[in-house]
């Protein structure tokens, strides 16, 4: 689970999974297993950062979006096999642990707006979702993109209306129309609904965190 197939980093798992290991019961306790997590992650994620910076930029752009792992260029997938951070399962190609996948989601890419689990193409108009792409319409992506640009902070029922429908905003009996399309975003996000919070009387504002650009 945390090396993967990778014999280096196996080995580095196997040692620090030794050093905890209780020899009495010969097996590791739930505490162990934290620390066993701990002092790998800190060993491994230096030549995992090392590896980053040696990406062109699409690679860095497909293991961010790791879920969509199958859906990336054939030739870049086999680049990323040969630097032995992706491996071939009984779903496809994807990335060679857990802890590598955690590592590079929060590394970020340029031009790809990162609000963990959620990752913006702001020039393709496209979104992923824990980095499974789900479709969205253009109004529902146009409110996204408007409450990832401030993160956390509100956005009034006014300020959406003026921006989603400029040439229309603020006309009587739309506030349903506003309704809709949030609810169609919550739809699309399923159990992440929730990410799109509603201020009663003021607003709405997306409950997430924004990774500083790359």
């Amino acid at each position: 689970e945390l090396a993967g197939s990778h014999p280096f980093f196996v080995q580095m798992a196997a040692y620090y999974a030794f050093a905890h290991l209780d020899a009495a019961r010969g097996e590791l306790s739930p505490a162990a297993r934290r620390e066993v997590r701990a002092e790998f992650v800190a060993q491994a994620e230096p030549h995992w950062r090392y590896a980053w910076l040696e990406l062109a930029p699409a690679e860095r752009k497909a293991l961010v979006l790791a879920g969509d792992m199958a859906r990336a260029e054939p030739s870049l997938v086999h680049h990323l096999r040969e630097l032995a951070l992706v491996v071939d399962t009984a779903g496809g190609p994807a990335l060679l642990s857990p802890e590598v996948r955690a590592f590079f989601a929060r590394q970020p890419v340029d031009g790809l707006w990162q609000l963990p689990p959620l990752a913006i193409d702001g020039t393709a108009r496209r979104v992923w979702l824990n980095g499974r792409e789900i479709d969205v319409s253009g109004l529902e992506y146009d409110l996204l993109l408007l409450l990832a640009a401030r993160p956390g902070s509100v956005y009034t029922a006014g300020e959406i209306d003026a921006a989603l429908w400029p040439h229309d905003a603020g006309s009587a009996g739309n506030g349903e129309r506003l309704k809709s399309v949030v609810k169609g975003l919550r739809r699309r996000l399923g159990a992440y609904e929730h990410l799109v919070q509603n201020e009663r009387g003021v607003g709405y504002v997306l409950a997430v965190e924004r990774l500083d650009p790359g």
